[in-house]
């Protein structure tokens, strides 16, 4: 984004700015830099010293109320 030393964005130069951008950056990966519940139940332990936490589990009639 691109603005003014008042705060004020200057909407077309941001539009020829990301369009820029854009055209030199190529395809970009998905970003999914997290390990994943299972990882992340696994390591607590020996990373907390925590022990590992249960998932709740709610009948659907008291989830609905």
């Amino acid at each position: 984004m691109i603005a003014d030393v008042h705060g004020v964005v200057n909407c077309p130069e941001t539009q020829a700015l990301r369009t820029e951008l854009r055209k030199n950056s190529g395809e970009l990966p998905l970003l999914n830099y997290w390990p994943g519940v299972a990882v992340l139940r696994a390591n607590r332990v020996a990373e907390t010293g925590l022990p590992t936490l249960i998932q709740p589990e709610w009948p659907l009639m008291e989830a609905a109320e």
